[in-house]
């Protein structure tokens, strides 16, 4: 019974430990080093209070996410998830303003080839800006 049967969907722990790491490869392709420069920015964007470090990274875990074409996705799909997310219950908790500049750090950080290429705060404000123009008839 060591064996994954694939059609009872079990897993070992071998395998999600690998899946996991293939995901936060996804996510932070400059690894630890990425997380912790991408979470010191995010802390000085977001001025709420009580507001944990795995709540920023989740958020833009999510703004990733919904920048990412999915197979057989049009501009409309895209646009319904990026809805969802922004109604979601944890992202609700933020001002739009603030769910922007996670939208915002997520474009400006793709297609980055290191970390010296890492927006700073005033880039990442400029562009959600930007943004608000594009995406204003979404956030309400």
């Amino acid at each position: 019974m060591g064996r994954q049967i694939s059609w009872f969907g079990f897993t070992t722990r071998k395998q999600r430990r690998r899946r996991e790491e293939h995901d936060r490869r996804q996510i932070f392709p400059f690894g630890e080093a990425q997380r912790e420069a991408e979470l010191a920015l995010l802390r000085q964007l977001i001025e709420l209070r009580g507001v944990r470090d795995n709540d920023l990274l989740y958020q833009l875990v999510e703004a990733k996410d919904c920048l990412v074409c999915q197979e057989d996705e049009d501009e409309e799909d895209r646009l319904q998830r990026l809805q969802q997310w922004l109604q979601s219950p944890l992202a609700s908790r933020f001002p739009p303003r603030q769910l922007l500049c996670f939208l915002a750090l997520a474009e400006l950080e793709q297609g980055m080839e290191d970390l010296t290429a890492l927006p700073d705060a005033d880039a990442v404000r400029r562009r959600a800006e930007e943004l608000r123009a594009r995406w204003g008839e979404v956030l309400g």
